[in-house]
């Protein structure tokens, strides 16, 4: 993204216009949903909306429950919602479409001049489906993307 945004996160949203798996992705991904009505009653798209507020609440359970336990046996805070947020869009829980999880797992490679990351596919109770589809995914599309990055890391392996 140019001109960079000074570390302000710049707000995005996914359009739908009446697909089940368009409004599921845009909330695993944490972004914004805009219903394209460009015709019809727009009654018509209430079950899609709280379908999108049904999968974003999905997600944040199962982070939530992962996280609370997690951090409880750490000794660390309590994690909030503002906390999960601030997460997904510059901490480690990468998530979104697969150009952006590369993006990020390249970037954060850089950053620490290694050439080799690992990541947990799913957390808590997370519904195995999803984990699954988050593995085929990593495989398919993120990792040959991360591949694809400026290969200006240094070899240094980290654990």
């Amino acid at each position: 993204m140019h001109p960079r945004t000074a570390g302000v996160a710049l707000p995005t949203w996914v359009g739908a216009g009446g697909n089940p798996n368009s409004v599921v992705r845009a909330a695993r991904h944490g972004l914004n949903l805009v219903l394209a009505i460009i015709g019809g009653t727009p009654s018509r798209f209430v079950k899609l909306s709280e379908l999108f507020r049904q999968a974003v609440e999905e997600y944040w359970k199962a982070y939530s429950t992962f996280a609370l336990e997690t951090r409880h046996e750490r000794g660390f805070p309590e994690i909030t919602r503002e906390y999960y947020e601030k997460e997904v869009l510059r901490g480690s829980i990468h998530v979104g479409s697969p150009e952006t999880v590369a993006h990020r797992i390249a970037r954060t490679m850089t950053v620490l001049g290694t050439n080799r990351f690992d990541l947990e596919y799913g957390m808590g109770p997370m519904p195995h489906s999803s984990i699954l589809r988050t593995i085929r995914l990593f495989g398919t599309q993120v990792a040959p993307l991360v591949r694809q990055e400026p290969a200006d890391r240094t070899t240094k392996e980290t654990s």
